[in-house]
């Protein structure tokens, strides 16, 4: 099988066969996934009068574990994984770099979410920036 090409960040090559690719459906019920736990903690944190640490939660959350393992809770139950497209793991900087799409992709009415339904690489703005796909497990 060879790697799809295609409109991947500054030219570099994608490094899994598309049936290895993971697209938006998968994708979305990790993240509802995701959510449930960090929603108890969002009130919790509220109920003690702590919200702004919610977002703090939530930035540690996912860069913990994208930078740690690839895996989030959802990406666990999901059987999915996020890597560099040359199939490495994520450190700490590429991390924050695809939380920080991750932002950018929902500001614009989600539109950066979604580019995974058309990307040929299945690859939101958030894994184009950070140079990420997210692949199966």
């Amino acid at each position: 099988m060879s790697a799809v090409q295609g409109s991947t960040p500054a030219g570099a090559e994608i490094a899994f066969p598309p049936d290895q690719l993971v697209g938006f459906g998968r994708r979305f019920v990790a993240i509802l996934i995701d959510a449930i736990p960090l929603f108890i903690i969002d009130l919790i944190l509220i109920a003690v009068h702590l919200a702004p640490v919610t977002y703090l939660v939530s930035i540690a959350y996912f860069v913990f574990f994208w930078s740690t393992s690839g895996v989030t809770l959802g990406n666990r139950v999901m059987k999915i994984q996020v890597v560099k497209v040359d199939g490495s793991a994520l450190n700490w900087g590429t991390g924050i770099i695809r939380y920080v799409g991750y932002l950018i992709s929902t500001i614009v009415i989600f539109i950066g979410l979604l580019w995974v339904l058309w990307d040929p690489n299945k690859q939101g703005w958030h894994d184009k920036m950070a140079h990420t796909v997210v692949i199966r497990s």
